[in-house]
């Protein structure tokens, strides 16, 4: 089997474009725009691009609004991330370089400052660079921020988080008191809501209000534009983002199972002499990936609100979107779920989907 390289050439190929469109660098071909769009633990197999429908709704489309920009770019079939989690997948995305190369492979790497990165180059041909995240993992702390005139957060502003982290710690304590069970250590308690905080985030609308104003404010000049989408990633809670958006997606689902904080839920898996077990059941897992349909769909509604903004200030025809995944997630396929801990096809094939102006191939694959 070939090593998952599709990040490193997508990272090649628009770095074309901050050459003047061409690969020696001259002015030859249009200076085009680019605005890559990284939707966070989607995978390749749950989306319409590559033949998805949803089990119990499968007149809805997941990803009407990919499937279109599908329609009329090009769709790569063997896109392979390089790592099975977000941090040394996206170093990969923004340096080009091998996750061997660029060594961000561990939670407390940081970047070689003397690497550079894609929108240093973007910037250095002249570029306005914008940068806007939704997970931890994209912090500039890791180096990401590196050549960006913009680069800012999406996630729940800091003034909101520490009410957030409070309400939590107070409803576990009440589950505690509830069952008999002691009290909590305060301040481990408050350090596992602040790491839960970034799965029951609901951050896409504020991506884009970031992103939407960019695009405004610079429509007159190039540019280069990273829009990073968290929302479909772990927890999965599509009724908090928009009640019945969940329900839409398995409307006869008859269980009582929630899959509201289903990652860390006991009645979802145990553990055995260190070892993962499943324990739901088959319904109630099918009933997870219907949730987990319903949040792609609510990024793919959130991407088609950038491609309409485009349309709407004549940018389309001269800019390229490519839209990837950093890795994708496991549904007990391999013994476990989520990702970081194999490397599967589940967590390593994504999607990646991309339009360039006036290709002929429109609708091909790859």
């Amino acid at each position: 089997m070939q090593s998952p390289r599709f990040l490193l050439a997508l990272a090649s190929l628009l770095g074309i474009a901050a050459c003047g469109g061409s690969e020696n660098g001259t002015d030859s071909a249009p200076r085009y725009n680019v605005v890559l769009i990284s939707m966070d633990s989607v995978r390749q197999d749950r989306v319409g691009p590559y033949g998805h429908r949803p089990e119990f709704a499968p007149e809805i489309a997941v990803t009407p609004h990919l499937d279109a920009l599908a329609s009329e770019g090009v769709v790569f079939d063997q896109a392979w991330a390089t790592s099975s989690w977000t941090l040394p997948s996206h170093m990969t995305m923004m340096t080009g370089l091998s996750d061997a190369a660029h060594g961000v492979v561990h939670d407390y790497v940081r970047m070689d400052p003397q690497r550079t990165t894609l929108a240093e180059h973007f910037s250095a041909a002249g570029y306005t660079t914008a940068g806007f995240f939704s997970g931890p993992y994209l912090d500039p702390k890791y180096g990401f921020g590196e050549g960006f005139d913009f680069y800012q957060s999406g996630m729940m502003p800091e003034d909101e988080r520490e009410g957030w982290i409070r309400d939590r710690i107070a409803e576990l304590e009440a589950d505690r008191r509830a069952q008999g069970l002691p009290p909590g250590n305060p301040q481990q308690d408050f350090t596992n809501m602040r790491d839960r905080l970034s799965h029951e985030d609901i951050t896409s609308p504020r991506i884009n209000e970031f992103g939407l104003n960019f695009l405004e404010a610079h429509a007159d000049q190039p540019f280069f534009l990273f829009l990073h989408y968290f929302d479909a990633h772990y927890d999965h809670i599509p009724e908090k983002m928009e009640p019945g958006l969940g329900k839409r997606f398995d409307p006869e689902y008859q269980g009582d199972f929630s899959p509201d904080r289903w990652y860390f839920n006991p009645q979802v898996r145990g553990f055995a002499n260190g070892r993962p077990q499943r324990v739901i059941g088959d319904r109630d897992l099918r009933h997870i990936l219907a949730w987990y349909d319903a949040e792609i769909h609510w990024v793919d509604r959130h991407i088609g609100q950038v491609l309409s903004k485009l349309d709407e200030l004549g940018l389309a025809e001269n800019t390229i979107v490519a839209v990837v995944s950093d890795h994708g997630d496991e549904f007990f396929e391999h013994g476990n779920i989520g990702h970081r801990t194999t490397l599967f096809p589940e967590v390593l094939k994504v999607p990646w989907v991309m339009k360039v102006p006036g290709e002929a191939r429109a609708g091909a694959r790859i």
